[in-house]
């Protein structure tokens, strides 16, 4: 049998075509070496030099060994730590580049006229020529509540919609990629009278989008990581010859990071995480902006993935970085959603792997389809089958373990597939770098090294579920819980710290109320960039401001009342900056506030206390109840017919049109939270009324 060729290159090299490249993506800073790794755990001693052992110890630490006097069975313990570093550093292998061209709605995008029809208001059409795939980079996304984005094929075979929950929708993301040279971006928004001239939204803003290198521009194949001949075999052409295998291999995905970055990634345990390499996906920005994208692999074994992204799969965007070591080459990612149910789950061998037996390789080499690496014929591998060949070979990382080395092929692309141990199909090893022999992490000290992080199921164990799956779906993911009745959202931008264009909202308190309100630190907060607070007292006076807090910089103030009265709170961004946030106040302590009052109106045409409403703010505590009326209790009047509203925020919490026997007006409320009530006071439809409503809190 040939020997193979073994060369110095790493898998993980950036695949450059012919032409120059504007991808950015792709470097990554070591992360400092964060637990020490008992190296015993992966050195397996041998007793004797057998034949099957001396083509596991190198010729170097074997000569060590014999002029030291060490025993044999230690020629590949301490003798032949291999402690230096391979001179290649590891990068995510770029399958596409960086293209910078606008495409974007008006700004607001508002309507004006009610349309004759349903269907999008806004489309943009990006095409590149010749691109194996195109994934928009959306800037920043801004839409009324209801509306969203879709970018979609042409066909409509693939499409995904986009609104203002997405995680990156104020501060940028990468959306799901297109299959070919043409994506469609489509703004939807909801169309009725009650909007109509009411949209103030910045819309949609694309700043660059990628497109997918083709197979002639990537020029040879990136055979670095092919020990010879390419042993791998498409994924389906497992499934009838041995499905345990290709069950195995359904949880690996394929990775597309930040557009142009191409790696794999496996769930492991059974709470929908994924593990990769640390060089693949480094930073909880490249977890959000990573596609992960599972069964991307072709109809039978007969079918040709060979094409950059070939074969669409099923994409779940985004994730949660939980974990990540750059000695140990490992990111740890909690998906958007958890498919276990759909493609199973793999789970580790807390001992390592043992030299001489039998593995196997899901992998996504090149950003293809998904290949299994099994056979391998190399002459180091006597059975025909990839083996682990050592347990130490050179660490690729700074600061890590001792790699195991195999002959299984692989190329770029391949980074971070699972080394699965035949026997058990539990998974030995992190595949990482290349160099004939390829190597991965010991799982091991993945393992000891992820400790109280280490995901549910991740180890066998007997009451796990099922790893292959069971087929259903996968569930969606849960709607983002709605803001509380106590807050209010704000977009702004160039507010000179709070000092203009800010969002205002105003908040009643009696002397002796603390009131705290905040863009962070409270339940339902939320903020981008850096936002700004000031607060005045009745008396239009500066009492509270803040810019930095909750160690970042999100904002909060605490504030006792000396005056009872409506204050106002401003929210804006530092200097001239733009920023978004969800303010939320709670209100604690004083004398909890009158418990009772009243206000005269006169009202005409006010659509049934929809327009030209007299308003009246009244302050309640949590669990507190309020009747508010123009007939039925002592001192409220009225003549006409009246109509009244009691609002919660923007939230309408109760309405009354005729009571007490007649057209006088009676409501009554409860609120679950401390909050700030607004009454509204009318006229049934366009007639007119007064009145004196009376407001009554127990």
């Amino acid at each position: 049998m040939p020997q193979r060729k073994t060369d110095t290159h790493r898998e993980t090299e950036n695949l450059q075509p012919h032409r120059s490249s504007h991808g950015t993506h792709g470097n990554h800073t070591e992360l400092p070496v964060s637990q020490d790794i008992t190296e015993s755990a992966v050195k397996p001693a041998r007793a004797s030099l057998s034949g099957e052992s001396m083509k596991r110890i190198p010729l170097a630490c074997l000569v060590t060994a014999l002029l030291t006097g060490a025993p044999a069975a230690l020629a590949s313990d301490e003798v032949c730590q291999q402690e230096e570093v391979s001179s290649s550093s590891q990068r995510l292998t770029k399958v596409g580049e960086d293209v910078f061209r606008r495409f974007e709605t008006t700004h607001p995008y508002a309507i004006t006229q009610i349309r004759a029809s349903d269907g999008p208001i806004h489309t943009d059409v990006i095409t590149h020529a010749g691109a194996a795939y195109i994934a928009p980079h959306f800037e920043r996304l801004d839409l009324e509540d209801g509306d969203f984005v879709v970018v979609r094929s042409p066909d409509n075979s693939r499409s995904w919609r986009y609104d203002n929950s997405h995680p990156g929708a104020r501060s940028g993301f990468w959306a799901i990629h297109i299959a070919g040279e043409t994506a469609i971006i489509e703004l939807h928004s909801r169309d009725s009278v009650n909007r109509r001239g009411i949209l103030n939204k910045h819309g949609y803003s694309i700043d660059r989008y990628a497109r997918g290198y083709t197979n002639e521009e990537m020029g040879v194949s990136n055979d670095k990581a092919l020990c010879g001949p390419d042993d791998t075999q498409w994924a389906p052409c497992y499934a009838s010859s041995d499905p345990t295998l290709y069950g195995r291999a359904r949880p690996v995905a394929r990775l597309l990071i930040n557009g142009s970055g191409a790696c794999t990634g496996w769930l492991v345990g059974s709470q929908g995480h994924l593990m990769t390499n640390q060089h693949c996906v480094g930073t909880a920005s490249e977890a959000q902006n990573t596609q992960y994208e599972f069964m991307a692999e072709g109809a039978s074994c007969s079918t040709s993935c060979a094409s950059w992204f070939g074969c669409p799969g099923n994409v779940i965007p985004g994730g949660t970085l939980v974990k990540v070591d750059a000695p140990r080459d490992y990111a740890l990612i909690q998906l958007s959603q958890n498919p276990v149910n759909t493609y199973g789950y793999l789970q580790l061998r807390s001992s390592g792997a043992v030299v001489n037996e039998r593995i196997y390789l899901p992998q996504h080499p090149a950003g293809h389809g998904k290949k299994i690496a099994v056979r391998s014929t190399d002459a180091r591998d006597e059975s025909g089958f990839a083996e682990i060949y050592s347990r130490n070979e050179a660490s690729c990382q700074s600061g890590g373990p001792n790699d195991i080395g195999y002959y299984a092929d692989t190329q770029g692309g391949s980074s971070g597939s699972p080394v699965i141990g035949h026997s058990d199909n539990l998974v030995v090893a992190l595949h990482h770098c290349a160099n004939c022999p390829n190597r991965g992490v010991p799982i091991e000290a993945v393992i000891s090294h992820l400790g109280t992080s280490l995901p549910q199921c991740a180890l066998p164990a007997a009451d796990c579920p099922n790893p292959g799956g069971n087929g259903e779906p996968p569930p969606p993911p849960p709607p983002p819980p709605p803001p509380p009745e106590n807050s209010f959202d704000y977009t702004a931008s160039n507010t000179n710290s709070a000092q203009q264009n800010t969002t205002n909202h105003t908040i009643a308190l009696t002397a002796g109320q603390t009131l705290t309100v905040a863009t962070c630190g409270l339940t339902g907060t939320q903020f981008t960039g850096d936002t700004w607070l000031r607060l005045r007292n009745p008396a239009g006076t500066e009492v509270a401001t803040n810019d930095d807090s909750c160690g970042g910089r999100g904002s909060s103030i605490t504030f006792t009342a000396t005056t009872a009265g409506n204050h106002e709170v401003r929210a804006g961004c530092y200097s001239t900056g733009s920023c978004t946030g969800r303010v939320v106040w709670e209100i604690s302590g004083g004398s909890g506030g009158p418990t009772s009052g009243s206000f005269n109106f006169s009202g005409s045409n006010t659509n049934s206390a929809q327009q030209n409403t007299t308003n009246h703010d009244v302050a309640i505590a949590a669990g507190k109840s309020i009747t508010v009326a123009t007939c039925g209790v002592t001192g409220a009047t009225f003549t006409g017919d009246t109509y009244l509203r009691l609002f919660n925020g923007a939230t309408q919490a109760a309405v009354n049109d005729d009571a007490c026997g007649g057209r006088g007006s009676s409501l009554t409320y409860t609120s679950s939270t401390a909050t700030t009530l607004q009454i509204r006071a009318g006229c049934y439809s366009s007639g007119s009324c007064t009145g004196t409503v009376v407001w009554n809190i127990q």
